[in-house]
């Protein structure tokens, strides 16, 4: 989906639709994985390794949503 954006803009044919739709799909995707990540964790690890496993998925996770819009809008700005 993301990879659309690019190939569209080489060819002159990117458009507000188009984005509308990647953004749209990618959110959907994205909270589809999040929570099946969550959900399946509890299957691949053993309940006394979980807290060590989870600690870092959660911490890059916050990260990611804290730094990354303002990262990425700086970027954007140059």
């Amino acid at each position: 989906m993301l990879a659309s954006i690019p190939v569209a803009m080489d060819v002159d044919g990117l458009t507000f639709t188009q984005l509308c739709a990647v953004g749209l799909l990618q959110t959907a995707a994205s909270v589809a994985f999040d929570a099946a990540s969550g959900a399946h964790l509890k299957a691949l690890v053993l309940p006394e390794h979980r807290l060590r496993v989870n600690s870092p998925l959660e911490n890059i996770s916050w990260i990611s949503v804290s730094a990354g819009p303002p990262v990425g809008g700086l970027l954007s700005g140059y």
